[in-house]
This record gives structure tokens, C-alpha cells and sequence, in this order.
């Protein structure tokens, strides 16, 4: 299994590649620039042939490809060298890998949600005593706005609260009822779930169920927002609030309720035979706000035009994800264990590969071709970056030579590329030991 799952990663990781660099190949045919290689995989060649004076190759190590045009990175005295072609000719080239990336990413997602369907963002669970059912949202409603983001799919919801969670202030939520649209202003506030953040017996197995009334409370989450020492294992817990506690299924069922509030809560338990009244005080930096309700993300089957317009939705949703989650990294909210380089990549694409196995070929099929959207979007995002040696950066000298209608110094230029090249493989070499150490924790 571990085999074949090397070689799932090295094959998708490659075909995104290779698309990547057929859109350099294709758009360089077409303004008339010379390919002295266009290549799949690196390394010693196996198989290739010359046709129209380019190398047409395949290679030994299935780990990516190239295009290798003519004047690409030195000055050639030729006419069909890239740096004698017209600046526009040039931008195109060089925007074709991302844009194929993006390409690729739409295709693949006609046929995962041909065959699999949308997340469309309708409340599947509403929480009855949570401000959001108090304002007026109700279970089936479709979510079509937060705070003024569109929402297009149910991972918008979550994706959004990631990027932009909820701080207690008003948000304004527009649903689509019954074909008619509904504006509401709901005030989140912490969920009880979050304030009392500990197990009691029978959560997951039925040992040690006491025989008298109450809920045993076994365990106490670390992240807890009740004060250390407020409880202990080992106490019964009888009653919250007004609500009496006669069993663990009472408790379970209390969350499950969606209980809300800003204010203390009043507990009733049972320690050592004594009863007890503890008044527990919410940590407002341990908790998050909520509004109550949940968002559909599971699949519902779409039309022909419907599998159109979500798979340029999809495409979207993972260009935005990848932006903002870039906006986290240079903000310093993301840590060195949430980045991932090829090492980790390749590990993510062999994990979608596994949990698909038992699941059958449709599956499996959505599965790599979910993780390949992602990834393939991704990739071109990270190319439009305004990085030297990237293909964001040698766009960014072209756009300066159509403001200044004159072209950069390519020495200078030239410079500028190998030192991001230089600082791009180190910060590489450090992804990957990063990669290596979160594989064998």
C-alpha cells in the first residue's frame, strides 16, 4: 500500500506540472518562440524523439517536466528567441502555466461534481436556544450572504469563520426561503458546549456509569473555559442552571440543545457525597462566538448548466483559500506544523488515496481529483506571486517594460531571478525538513 500510494502522489504531482508547463509550451508554439525541450519528468532521458526542432522527452524520474525555450534566461541573437518577441507575446507565455493550472482545475471539477454534486449551503442543523433561531434563521434556509461575503457553498461558511471568525459584534446573515429573500442581524454569544468542555462516563463507552443520579465527569479538556480546580474528575454533576442532570445521555442531550449564552452559569454536582453550587465564569480568550447553526457540507446532485457554474465556483473558492490563507502566513497566524512542501504534499495526496480505497472507484476517483484541484489551484496562485524567479515576478518586470515602453535591463533582471531562485531553494530545503519532522512525530 505504501508503494502504490508513492506512486498515486508522483503521478498527480507531476500531471499538475506537466499541464503547467504545456501551457508555457503551447503558447510559446504559438508566438512563434523556439522549444529546444519540452520534457515529462526529470533526469536521464528514456524515451525521446526531435520533431519541428524541439525534444519531445520523457525521463526516468516521474517528478514533474519542463519547457525549455529558446532565450528564456540568456540573451540569443535569433528570431524565434523568447526575448525578441513582443512584450504582450511574452506576458502570454509566461501567464499560460497558471491559467492551465486553473484550467486543469475546472476540468477536474466538472467531474467531481458530475458525479459526486455541490455543497449547497442550506442549514442542516439549528440550534433552537441559539441567537441565530432567535433572530429568525430556521433549518433548510440557504445562506447566501455573511457580513456581505457571498456564499456560493457550504465550505464558504466555515472557510469564512476561519479567515473572519465571529468577535461578538452584530453580523448580518441574508438567506433564500422558499424562493424569497430574508435578511436577519443576529449577535453571536459563546456556546455553553465551549464553557463546559470536559467528558463525563458513557460519552464514549458505557464503564463506570454511576449508579445515582447525575453525570460522572471524567475528563477535563486543557482548553476548558471553566477555572482550574473549579472542577475535578471524579465529580457528579447534577444539574445546570434549571436543567437537572440524571444521566450522561441528560447531558449529551443538553448540548445537543445549543444552549448560548454571555453570562455566568450556575452548576449543581456532587463531591464525596457532598453537594456543592458552582457558579463557573465563561474565559472569554478560550471560547469562540457562535450564531448556532450548521451548514450543509455533503453532496446533492446538480444539472448540466448547475455542474458549470459550481465547478467555476469550486475553482474560486480554492484561488480565495489559497489567498487567504497566504494573508495568515504573513500575518504570523499560521504555525510551521499548518505548511506543507512536497514531502507533505505528496503524503496528502497518498492519506486521499487510502481513505478512498475502501470506498470504491467513484470514491476514490473524487477523492485524488479533489486533492488535485486544490493542489493544481494552488500551484497556480503561488506562481502569480510577484516572487522573483517565479512566473509572477518575470510578469512583473513585463508589466514595468509596458508602463516604461522600454525593456528592463536583462542583466539586472537576470539577477534579480537567481537570487530568488537561490532563496526559493532554501526556503524549500527547510519546507521539506519541516515536512519530514511532522511525518515522524
Amino acid at each position: 500500500m505504501a508503494v502504490i500510494k508513492i506512486i498515486v502522489a508522483l503521478l498527480i504531482f507531476s500531471l499538475i506540472i506537466v499541464i503547467h508547463e504545456l501551457g508555457h509550451f503551447l503558447l510559446a508554439k504559438k508566438n512563434g518562440i523556439g522549444v529546444t525541450e519540452f520534457s515529462v519528468g526529470m533526469g536521464p532521458r528514456l524515451v525521446s524523439f526531435v520533431k519541428n526542432n524541439t525534444r519531445y522527452s520523457i525521463k526516468l524520474l516521474p517528478l514533474g517536466g519542463s519547457c525549455m525555450m529558446v532565450g528564456e534566461d540568456e540573451i540569443v541573437d535569433r528570431e524565434d528567441s523568447f526575448n525578441n518577441k513582443s512584450v504582450f507575446a511574452r506576458i502570454s507565455v509566461v501567464a499560460a502555466g497558471p491559467i492551465f493550472n486553473f484550467i486543469l482545475a475546472f476540468v477536474l471539477a466538472l467531474f467531481v461534481i458530475g458525479i459526486m454534486g455541490a455543497d449547497k449551503p442550506y442549514v442542516t442543523k439549528m440550534a433552537v436556544h441559539s441567537p441565530g433561531y432567535a433572530a429568525g434563521i430556521r433549518q433548510g434556509d440557504t445562506i447566501t450572504s455573511i457580513n456581505g461575503h457571498h456564499i456560493s457553498i457550504g465550505r464558504e461558511v466555515s472557510s469564512l469563520l476561519l479567515f473572519e471568525p465571529y468577535d461578538g459584534s452584530e453580523v448580518d446573515i441574508e438567506v433564500l426561503r422558499d424562493g424569497e429573500e430574508k435578511s436577519f442581524k443576529v449577535t453571536p454569544e459563546f456556546s455553553v458546549a465551549d464553557i463546559l468542555n470536559f467528558k463525563v462516563a458513557g460519552m464514549e463507552d458505557k464503564k463506570d456509569v454511576p449508579d445515582t443520579p447525575g453525570a460522572l465527569i471524567t475528563a477535563l479538556n486543557e482548553k476548558s473555559a471553566i477555572e482550574e480546580g473549579l472542577l475535578k474528575e471524579g465529580d457528579i454533576l447534577t444539574a445546570i442552571g434549571e436543567t437537572k442532570i440524571e444521566s450522561s445521555e441528560d447531558f449529551v442531550e443538553y448540548l445537543k440543545e445549543g444552549y448560548y449564552t454571555s453570562s455566568d452559569i450556575e452548576l449543581e454536582i456532587v463531591r464525596n457525597g457532598q453537594e456543592k453550587k458552582i457558579t463557573v465564569t465563561p474565559d472569554k480568550n478560550k471560547l469562540r462566538y457562535y450564531v448556532g447553526f450548521a451548514v450543509n457540507i455533503g453532496y446533492d446532485r446538480v444539472n448540466a448548466i448547475e455542474t458549470i457554474k459550481y465547478s467555476a465556483i469550486e475553482v474560486k473558492y480554492w484561488i480565495v483559500t489559497t489567498l487567504k490563507s497566504l494573508g495568515m502566513i504573513f500575518k504570523g497566524k499560521v504555525s510551521r506544523n499548518d505548511v506543507a512542501g512536497p514531502v507533505g504534499i505528496m503524503n496528502i495526496i497518498g492519506d486521499s488515496y487510502e481513505a478512498g480505497v475502501s470506498g470504491g472507484a467513484k470514491i476514490l476517483f473524487s477523492n485524488l481529483a479533489g486533492i488535485s484541484i486544490l493542489l493544481t489551484a494552488n500551484l497556480g496562485v503561488m506562481n502569480l506571486l510577484p516572487i522573483p524567479a517565479l512566473d509572477g515576478g518575470r510578469l512583473v518586470f513585463l508589466f514595468i517594460e509596458v508602463i516604461r515602453r522600454k525593456r528592463c535591463d536583462q542583466k539586472i533582471e537576470g539577477m534579480v531571478h537567481l537570487i530568488g531562485l537561490v532563496a526559493l531553494l532554501v526556503l524549500m530545503m527547510f519546507i521539506m525538513a519541516n515536512d519530514i519532522s511532522n511525518i515522524f512525530k
